[in-house]
């Protein structure tokens, strides 16, 4: 949030953070301080309640739920935590749901703290069980947060040394492939011919839909990506870490693409419920050849707390029907904003699948307006109204699947007096938005 709009409070504690953590690009400063997270909602240290529609995909069932904090309660007062070499009934109940629930066929399961974490277990699963060193992934995914999932994505300096090689993701608006309004799934191609190309290839790592700006995949792209492949012995790793957890309309996003059947899947972020972190990486049970070959003995691998909590918080997506009803909240958000871009000319095209929701913001030209839409996004939060911004311009909400209709719309008619200020006047040749406290 803009520094001079926030009550002493807040800056105080801003300034205690940035003094005493690094100082690093996307969390120094800090938007605000909070004090209390409930529902959907985040309160500031002025007591003011934010809705909350970034959560950094935690929160599918919303902060403080009392279903999730029993069961983590009743789980620390008997067993808080398992020694290595050590297991618990808590977290084989746990890999014992994750196996019935899996898209991958009588899925192995492998237990850690953070998807960064699954996702480097994935990575050695893949080179102990083909023997090969080189991994493929498209450009501009988000993996992680670490060096060797950072550099998944492709980003400048991450990749050398590693064996990672990375291909174009589909994009249909700007297409390697001049696909025009209909992708034929030419883009395709250069990942079939890296893989011909390098040879040794142990997996390819993809998101089924892509979190940071909503990329829909069309039906057959990744059945296409499947068979290319199994045609070159290459295992495919499919990352759910943002966009599980009937965040789509579905338990897994995956199963949007009838017959794509991953080698292994990460799974985490909303698995703890914003209460305890730990993810999961699900393995086809052919790859189980591993035994001599230690390869996630972390130290809250099998957390029977973390295990409670994820137990719980599936409970919660089953006996509530979230799962179904986030594919018709999401068909009613997308409503409300395609009102909004009809009258607010800087929204761009809307993404959307359940509550996985991506709307640009862009300039007269049709282009990308990065200044805008972190502009819209400091005078969202001025009004109540938390997302996210990536790729520069594009606006990113995943509410909590426990959101009401009447909060959605709640929402909707913050954005819409946010956007008519941004554009009162950015579209009126001001140089900068001064923010109205």
């Amino acid at each position: 949030m803009v520094v001079r709009c926030l009550p002493e409070a807040a800056r105080r504690i801003l300034e205690d953070d940035s003094e005493y953590f690094l100082v690093q690009a996307l969390s120094t400063p800090c938007l605000n301080a909070i004090q209390g997270a409930k529902g959907i909602y985040l309160e500031d240290v002025n007591g003011r309640q934010i809705i909350d529609f970034h959560g950094n995909n935690v929160n599918q069932v919303g902060y403080a739920n009392p279903k999730i904090l029993a069961a983590a309660w009743q789980q620390m007062q008997v067993l808080p935590f398992c020694p290595g070499h050590y297991t618990s009934a808590a977290a084989t109940a746990l890999a014992s749901k994750l196996h019935q629930l899996a898209p991958v066929p009588r899925a192995k399961v492998m237990l850690a703290r953070g998807a960064a974490e699954a996702m480097a277990m994935a990575q050695e699963v893949a080179r102990l069980t083909t023997g090969r060193w080189k991994t493929v992934s498209l450009r501009g995914g988000l993996h992680g947060a670490t060096l060797d999932t950072l550099s998944l994505g492709g980003q400048p300096g991450t990749t050398a040394g590693l064996g990672l090689l990375h291909v174009a993701p589909y994009n249909l608006e700007r297409c390697l492939a001049s696909c025009s309004g209909d992708c034929h799934l030419g883009c395709l191609d250069f990942l079939e011919d890296v893989l011909e190309r390098e040879g040794d290839v142990g997996a390819l790592i993809v998101e089924p839909i892509g979190s940071s700006d909503v990329r829909i995949h069309p039906q057959g792209y990744l059945q296409r990506v499947q068979e290319i492949c199994r045609s070159h012995g290459c295992l495919l790793v499919v990352d759910e870490t943002a966009i599980a957890w009937g965040r789509t309309g579905k338990m897994f996003a995956i199963e949007h693409y009838p017959g794509v059947e991953p080698d292994m899947m990460v799974l985490g972020e909303g698995l703890g419920a914003g209460l305890f972190p730990i993810s999961a990486l699900l393995v086809n049970p052919a790859l189980d050849v591993m035994a001599p070959s230690p390869v996630d003995h972390f130290t809250f691998e099998k957390s029977p707390v973390g295990a409670a909590v994820a137990l719980a918080m599936i409970d919660v997506l089953e006996r509530v029907s979230l799962v179904a009803e986030a594919e018709r909240k999401g068909a009613f958000v997308r409503a409300l904003l395609e009102r909004l871009a009809e009258r607010h000319p800087v929204m761009g095209p809307i993404r959307q699948i359940g509550l996985l929701v991506g709307f640009g913001i862009r300039q007269p030209g049709g282009d990308g307006w990065p200044e805008a839409a972190e502009a819209l996004l400091y005078a969202s939060l001025l009004r109540g109204l938390n997302f996210r911004v990536a790729e520069g311009h594009v606006c990113l909400w995943t509410p909590p699947l426990i959101a009401g209709y009447g909060d959605l719309d709640a929402a909707a008619k913050i954005l819409d007096a946010a956007l008519a200020g941004v554009e009162r006047e950015l579209l009126a040749g001001e140089d900068t938005w001064t923010p109205s406290c």
